[in-house]
């Protein structure tokens, strides 16, 4: 669960998170549900949490540095907003429970269709298959 928390985040904060000998969760006070994770191996994680019909769930976001404290309290606040109106914001899954399979020659035409130079991508595509 959440833990109410008086502080917000900061930069100096997230970097001079130090892993223990469990992982621990850092929260926010400006965004509730938004939090770092600090694993064992010391690898931090940005997460939010919510609950969404009926059940508690947590997302992960990104790791830090790759997502600074900004970037990630902007998505965050973003997928707390599709997370209050009961959407997940995981992958999309089929019917028996396993993450949807993309198809990726579907996926190359479609990039192909708007690329600014689809003759070069089409080429590629070709010799590929």
């Amino acid at each position: 669960m959440t833990r109410l928390v008086n502080k917000s985040l900061t930069d100096v904060a997230v970097r001079k998170a130090q892993p223990r000998e469990q992982h621990y969760d850092l929260y926010d006070a400006v965004l509730r549900g938004f939090g770092l994770r600090v694993a064992v191996s010391g690898t931090k994680s940005w997460f939010v949490m919510h609950r969404v019909n009926g059940w508690m769930i947590r997302h992960t976001i990104g790791r830090y540095p790759e997502w600074s404290l900004a970037e990630a309290r902007y998505k965050a606040s973003d997928a707390l907003k599709r997370m209050g109106s009961g959407e997940t914001p995981r992958a999309p899954r089929s019917p028996g429970g396993k993450p949807a399979i993309v198809d990726m020659s579907v996926v190359n035409r479609e990039i192909a269709a708007i690329c600014v130079y689809p003759g070069i991508i089409q080429e590629e595509l070709n010799e590929s298959n």
